[in-house]
């Protein structure tokens, strides 16, 4: 569902379950926090590796 709300915001379109900005805007920086937790975890592997 996440790469769909992705897709639909990068080519333009809202879709046509969540059409509000709040909550596109809401799951991207959820995305974003998930990303740099993971970055971060690799980043600490590589470190130690």
């Amino acid at each position: 569902m996440e790469s769909i709300l992705a897709s639909d915001l990068a080519n333009g379109r809202m879709g046509m379950r969540y059409n509000n900005y709040a909550h596109r805007s809401r799951v991207l920086r959820q995305q974003k926090a998930r990303l740099d937790v993971l970055r971060a975890s690799v980043q600490s592997q590589e470190q130690e590796g």
